[in-house]
């Protein structure tokens, strides 16, 4: 499984229920599962999400490519994702 850690997500590009997305390269998009972690934080200092983002490469490599000045990028929306909490075993 592929372990991707993103810093900020992409706040103009909106899913379905309105959640941020993530731009994801495709060479990372390889084996059955990737794993995403967005490592952004609130004011607080506490991370926005506090868990796992869950997604089968099959189905990512699906996503639209989006040119960005330093290359294309698949661009998911995070609620197309299984989301697991931190310290749980429950995916949503």
């Amino acid at each position: 499984m592929e372990k991707i850690l993103i810093g900020e997500p992409l706040w103009t590009y909106k899913g379905k229920h309105g959640s941020p997305s993530v731009g994801i390269h495709q060479k990372k998009l390889v084996g059955e599962q990737i794993a995403v972690e967005v490592l952004f934080k609130k004011e607080n200092g506490q991370r926005l999400y506090d868990g796992t983002f869950f997604m089968d490469c099959n189905k990512a490599v699906g996503f639209p490519l989006h040119e960005f000045r330093f290359g294309k990028l698949v661009v998911i929306p995070l609620d197309e994702f299984d989301y697991e909490l931190k310290g749980t075993d429950e995916r949503n």
